[in-house]
């Protein structure tokens, strides 16, 4: 398929860049530079959210034009070194990561200057009798950075560490670290690019921060003037082994539906899709649905709120997998909902 080179481009540069919750400076100074020549003014906020601002062109002849929240994590799972054992660095999680994955992953250890590293594991040939049939835990893994002990003692207690950087292609799809949730900030990126001269909306474009390891940026966020706020996260797709009731489709974009989710937008995002031949889903959200959108529909005194979601396979892994086809039918599904959201403000 024919994909936009700009939405190609952006992804690559956005997943080359580290951003482990807390850490977000790198990827922060890139997300800058994509997004300032799409907006009008760019500020960064007391939690280090980025904060773009565009205004309208042609506010509604009845008042003031609605001002639209668009809204994406642009932080990563990652791990903290706790400690040294010899020549091997002990470490925990930075956000939800599953153990199992993490033997031989190949990662980052950002020191100064930067330490490749690999997470070791015993080889089969040395196992007991039934233990390599379960995964190891937390603390059975070690990383290795090649250095002698004296060396590795120099690593600070404290430095973070990344999955190595690169994103790779398979048939018609991407895969590589840290695509939950870059790949949701290219696709605002790329409706932005959609929308036009013709705005009857401000809009407010964030990256925030730290939502792997509780939402902190968006609990901050300053959303007092926002009519409403689109959040774009990443959810499971469908996949052997998932139950079909708790993942979504893939070739189709998620709009969330639940009590975190204001049940009108929910539906216009829906009559939206219908109208537009946009594929879309239905994701079933009974409760907290683990993304910004959960603090944001809470926050300064309550905002209306959209969950947007792009199907993922392997999410919080070095392999995390999007499909180009998802993206851009995230991307004008968000476009639209947006011109939809003022149209109706107007009426």
């Amino acid at each position: 398929m024919s994909v936009a080179q700009p939405l190609k481009d952006d992804l690559d540069t956005l997943t080359s860049a580290t951003g482990v919750s807390g850490c977000e400076d790198e990827v922060m100074a890139l997300t800058q530079e994509l997004l300032r020549p799409l907006v009008d003014t760019l500020t960064f906020d007391k939690a280090g959210n980025l904060v773009g601002f565009l205004s309208a062109t042609e506010p509604p002849p009845s008042g003031s034009a609605p001002l639209v929240c668009w809204c994406a994590h642009i932080d990563e799972v990652g791990l903290i070194v706790t400690g040294h054992t010899g020549r091997f660095l002990t470490f925990q999680p930075i956000g939800n990561l599953d153990a199992r994955v993490l033997p031989n992953a190949q990662v980052e250890v950002l020191a100064e200057p930067r330490r490749p590293g690999v997470v070791t594991c015993l080889p089969p040939h040395v196992l007991a009798d039934g233990d390599s049939s379960r995964a190891f835990t937390m603390d059975e893994l070690l990383i290795d950075i090649g250095l002698t002990a004296e060396e590795t003692a120099r690593i600070p207690v404290g430095t973070r560490a990344v999955y190595r950087r690169g994103l790779n292609g398979l048939q018609n799809a991407a895969t590589g670290p840290a695509l939950d949730n870059r790949a949701c900030f290219a696709v605002m990126l790329d409706a932005l690019r959609s929308l036009g001269t013709r705005r009857r909306f401000d809009l407010m474009v964030c990256a925030t921060t730290a939502e792997e390891a509780g939402r902190v940026g968006a609990m901050s966020l300053d959303t007092r003037d926002c009519a409403t706020c689109i959040v774009l996260d990443v959810t499971y797709a469908h996949m052997p082994g998932l139950p079909q009731d708790h993942t979504v489709p893939r070739r189709a974009a998620a709009i969330g539906v639940g009590p975190n989710i204001t049940r009108k937008l929910s539906d216009m995002a829906a009559e939206t899709a219908q109208r537009h031949g946009i594929p879309f889903s239905r994701e079933v959200l009974p409760s907290d649905t683990g993304t910004d959108a959960w603090v944001i529909q809470l926050s300064k005194g309550g905002v209306p709120t959209l969950l947007l979601s792009l199907p993922i396979l392997s999410m919080h892994t070095p392999a995390e997998t999007v499909y180009w086809d998802d993206l851009e039918h995230l991307s004008a599904l968000l476009a639209q909902v947006t011109i939809n959201i003022a149209a109706g403000a107007a009426e």
